[in-house]
């Protein structure tokens, strides 16, 4: 815990790692593959989708950058132009997204690599503003996912 990256994984997993495992257990993918990629779109917790930053204080609570309408939301928030779905909590956030497209995408998918490559290509996420691929985002979510991976039984 000395080492303030491993600090942030197991905190991440302490904190969401039950979200993201019953997240996986409905999909049939992996824990640290829910927690990877909701890692990377909320900045591990600290991003706009999450925070109350765009909803007078409220947070949003939306770990995957879910838009609206979106399954299991509670609300809409408008953020840069973008309807954002608002979710209770994680756990909410995570359901959300096992019922989403993109949880239909990646069910039975166990490499964090192929499941990134699936979700950019069908251009649900890693994607810039102008419509082309993000560069690293494929890279980002397996690193990421695999650093995560290596944590878990610290944790367990």
């Amino acid at each position: 815990m000395n080492n303030p990256l491993n600090a942030q994984a197991i905190n991440w997993i302490s904190q969401h790692g039950a979200d993201a495992a019953a997240a996986a257990k409905t999909i049939v993918s992996t824990e640290a593959i829910i927690l990877g990629l909701s890692a990377v779109e909320s900045g591990w917790g600290g991003g706009d989708f999450v925070t109350g930053k765009y909803n007078n204080g409220v947070p949003i609570n939306n770990f995957f950058s879910q838009h609206a309408p979106a399954p299991n939301e509670n609300g809409t928030v408008t953020i840069n132009g973008n309807y954002m779905a608002t979710y209770a909590s994680n756990a909410a956030s995570a359901t959300g997204f096992d019922m989403s497209k993109a949880g239909f995408l990646i069910t039975n998918v166990q490499n964090a690599t192929t499941a990134a490559t699936t979700l950019q290509n069908a251009g649900l996420y890693g994607i810039n503003p102008d419509g082309s691929k993000v560069a690293n985002f494929v890279s980002s979510i397996a690193t990421t996912t695999a650093f995560i991976a290596n944590r878990i039984p610290c944790v367990k």
